[in-house]
């Protein structure tokens, strides 16, 4: 109850100048409307009793302003009530969006892409409509039940005091009712949050789905989750049911028990019939905020849930700790990992142990291993994705964790395997590396990559729509505009995990160009199976079960190391049988061939 209720607070006093300006115009408007049946009863009392046109002329011409006022006013507090919610409701959500982005990846790494975005735009839009519903009318009903038992407690104390009774009763009724709506409305929300993860799953993997003609396998699956959504809203319905009829009921009751008692008094002469008239008028004012008591309760609870969903989202905190400010300086960076250990919650022993080495400026280092040795793990921490459970990790001398944590990411360029792509054209990927750099920035980064050369293939060039993740573009293609990003991005260290590793051919070589210019000035770590691409490495670490195991060139551990060498034993004999041959050759050339012709000309038998 209490965490709602301060979610509320937090929420309804984004803006509280709107509130406290909604709140007087709303009791303006209210004392405007609860004077017009005061009005009433003094006109008929005097035409009753006096037989008065003119004092029956003055008070229709009160009334007719009065009217005029209202209108006027309740259409001013109505348009505040929605400025105050819509931009309540536009907080809540920049709040909820920049919280679940400031995460740290075990954060998503815990729930489904899908369950993520029901609760961060369902629950949300749930929460809006039934706030809007509660707070459109709410402090406007809820002044006028007070004013409205004011003023017929100055009529008739018994007969408000009877009604005051009738309504405590009405909402007794109400709450009783409703309140397995709170629980019902989670668990509904709940259940759509599975139902939109396991739908987003079987959209995001059609290929697999369809490949394995599964369609009815997924629709059975989608159809577990729906059929209990079905089953808990029935529920809820058959309750709704019973409150809002016996809401109805209530009040008309009310209406007749009025009449009756009110009708005893004028007979008693303890009642005039213009307050009759206007008790029965205020009973009818009464009666919408009355009918509705039952829907703002639900609303309540509708709200009240959908706070507790939303609130426990910004309650985990999973961000990484960015509270560095020191910046990156210079243009080069050198790292050092001084005993690193890190290990993933789902293992029960460490991923990576007793790490140490140090990568220096202009130097591609290359990281090597099998599967799992901890190699795409290494280039996590160094993104800070994650901190070492044990040991450092320095740039320039200092802890990665005194550097301002964007500032140190947007210093560090990353290429990997799988290019994440955004629905829109080359140009807008590609700028995506620095959002800030003008349209020459782009395109000269778009020709270094060697994006320019491709161009003709595309049917818009490279105003050219990618489509979905890239969908409509190939996997070198993908991978230049990483690099184009990367280009663009001119960051002070590169980091490269298995950027090669879905190329052949023409695209691999074109790709393995772009890199080599990329890496030409920068610091430079790269994880790869790709035997061409170690190569171009300055220096080779080689991992195995989470520790170094080797550390040299590539050419000294393939012949000091024969773990190394059978890591490399499916590239190698092709690799070696094409360098044996130029270097056979070459020998040839130099016993056979003098250098120079006697004029100095390079001669050629």
């Amino acid at each position: 109850m209490m965490r709602s209720l301060r979610f509320f607070w937090k929420y309804i006093t984004y803006r509280k100048d709107l509130l406290v300006l909604m709140l007087t115009v709303s009791a303006v408007v209210t004392a405007a409307e609860l004077y017009i049946p005061w009005i009433v009863m003094r006109a008929i009392d005097a035409v009753v009793e006096q037989r008065s046109m003119e004092q029956l002329n003055a008070w229709a011409i009160q009334g007719l302003i009065l009217v005029a006022g209202f209108y006027v006013l309740h259409a001013v507090m109505i348009r505040i009530d929605a400025q105050l919610i819509l931009r309540c409701s536009y907080n809540l959500r920049r709040r909820l969006y920049a919280h679940i982005i400031g995460q740290g990846l075990p954060f998503f790494e815990r729930y489904q892409t899908g369950e993520l975005i029901h609760r961060a735009v369902t629950d949300t839009e749930a929460f809006d409509e039934d706030i809007e519903d509660l707070f459109s009318e709410l402090p406007f009903d809820f002044l006028t039940i007070i004013g409205v038992t004011v003023f017929m407690a100055i009529l008739d104390v018994k007969m408000a005091i009877f009604v005051v009774i009738f309504m405590a009763i009405n909402a007794a009724f109400a709450w009783y009712l409703g309140r397995p709506l709170l629980n019902l409305e989670k668990s509904i929300q709940s259940s759509g949050a599975r139902l939109t993860a396991r739908f987003q799953e079987s959209v995001a993997g059609i290929r697999t789905v369809q490949s394995f003609a599964n369609e009815d396998v997924e629709l059975s699956r989608l159809d577990v989750d729906n059929r209990e959504i079905l089953k808990k809203e029935l529920k809820e319905g058959k309750i709704e049911s019973v409150m809002e009829p016996m809401a109805d009921a209530m009040t008309m009751l009310g209406l007749v028990l009025v009449v009756w008692y009110g009708g005893a008094q004028i007979i008693a002469g303890n009642l005039t019939i213009g307050a009759l008239v206007a008790f029965i008028a205020y009973m009818e004012i009464l009666a919408e905020p009355l009918e509705e008591l039952e829907g703002y309760y639900r609303d309540y609870l509708g709200c009240r849930a959908m706070a507790e969903r939303i609130q426990d989202l910004f309650d985990e905190d999973e961000a990484v700790a960015d509270d560095g400010e020191l910046e990156i300086g210079g243009d080069r960076i050198e790292i050092a990992f001084e005993g690193v250990a890190f290990s993933y919650e789902s293992r029960k022993k460490g991923l990576v142990e007793g790490i140490t080495f140090a990568a220096h400026p202009g130097e591609v280092l290359a990281i090597v291993g099998r599967n799992g040795a901890g190699k795409s793990t290494l280039l996590n921490l160094l993104q800070r994705f994650y901190d070492p459970d044990e040991g450092q990790i320095k740039a320039n001398g200092a802890d990665l964790r005194q550097y301002d944590l964007n500032g140190w990411r947007r210093s560090v360029g990353v290429m990997s395997q799988d290019t994440f792509l955004f629905h829109g054209s080359i140009l807008d990927n590609i700028a995506y590396g620095n959002p800030e750099a003008d349209a020459a920035q782009v395109m000269e980064a778009a020709r270094t990559s060697g994006l320019t050369e491709l161009a003709d293939k595309f049917s818009n060039g490279l105003d050219t729509i990618v489509g979905e993740r890239g969908s409509r573009v190939s996997g070198g293609e993908r991978q230049r505009i990483s690099l184009a990003r990367l280009f663009l991005n001119d960051p002070k260290l590169v980091l490269l995990d298995e950027p090669t590793a879905h190329l052949d051919g023409e695209a691999l070589h074109g790709t393995l160009d772009s890199i080599r210019e990329l890496t030409k000035t920068r610091t430079t770590i790269v994880v790869s199976h790709h035997l061409e691409l170690v190569e171009q490495a300055d220096r080779v670490i080689f991992l195995e079960s989470g520790a170094i195991s080797a550390e040299g060139t590539h050419e000294d551990l393939l012949s000091s190391n024969r773990a190394y060498r059978a890591l490399w034993k499916n590239q190698m004999p092709r690799e070696t049988r094409v360098q044996r041959m130029r270097r056979n050759m070459e020998k040839r050339i130099d016993a056979q061939v003098p250098a120079h012709a006697p004029d100095g000309r390079p001669t050629m038998d």
